[in-house]
C-alpha cells in the first residue's frame, strides 16, 4: 500500500531536523543540532531520508506521526513530500517504531532484501540508545500504519 511521507532529515545530513509541535512554531521545521550530539552511529549522519507518514499518530506516546526511513535514489530536502511503499518496521525496546519504505526508485520488498552492511547500519543507528528488539514484515507494517491512521 502507498502512503505519503514528509522528509524531515535528508540522507547523509548531519543535522537533527524535526517538525515542531510547539504552538508558536507548529508545522515549521526546527534544527535541533548535530545528530552526532545524540547518536554517533554512521558517523553522525542520517543513513536514509527520514521523516514521517502523513495522517498517522505513532506509537512513541508523544503524539507525533509514524517515523519512516526511505530507500531511494532521489535526493530530498527537508519538507519534500514523497509517495512511499512500506515493507518493514524496526521495533526498539522503548516501544518506538521505525518504518522502512521505498519510493519506487528502488524495489525492496522485505528486510531480507536489504544488503547486510545497510542492515547493520540501520540496526546500529536506530538502536543506538534502545536496542532493536525485532523487525516486522510488510503485512505487520501495514497493520501498524492502519492502526496509526485510526488513532487520529
Amino acid at each position: 500500500m502507498k502512503y505519503v511521507a514528509t522528509i524531515e532529515i535528508p540522507k547523509d545530513s548531519p543535522r537533527r531536523i524535526h517538525k515542531s509541535y510547539d504552538p508558536e512554531k507548529e508545522g515549521a521545521f526546527v534544527d535541533l543540532g548535530l545528530i552526532s550530539e545524540k547518536n554517533t552511529a554512521n558517523g553522525g549522519l542520517m543513513p536514509l531520508a527520514y521523516g514521517f507518514i502523513e495522517g498517522t499518530v505513532g506509537s512513541d506516546g508523544e503524539g507525533d506521526e509514524v517515523d519512516v526511513m526511505i530507500f531511494s535514489t532521489n535526493e530530498f530536502k527537508t519538507g519534500d513530500s514523497v509517495e512511499v511503499w512500506p515493507f518493514a518496521t524496526m521495533i526498539r525496546d522503548d516501544g518506538d517504531y521505525k518504518v522502512l519504505a521505498h519510493d519506487g526508485t528502488v524495489d525492496i520488498a522485505s528486510w531480507d532484501e536489504i544488503p547486510a552492511d545497510m542492515q547493520n547500519i540501520l540496526m546500529e543507528f536506530n538502536g543506538f540508545h534502545h536496542p532493536i528488539m525485532e523487525v516486522k514484515d510488510a503485512q505487520e507494517t501495514q497493520s501498524y500504519i492502519k492502526e496509526a491512521e485510526k488513532a487520529l
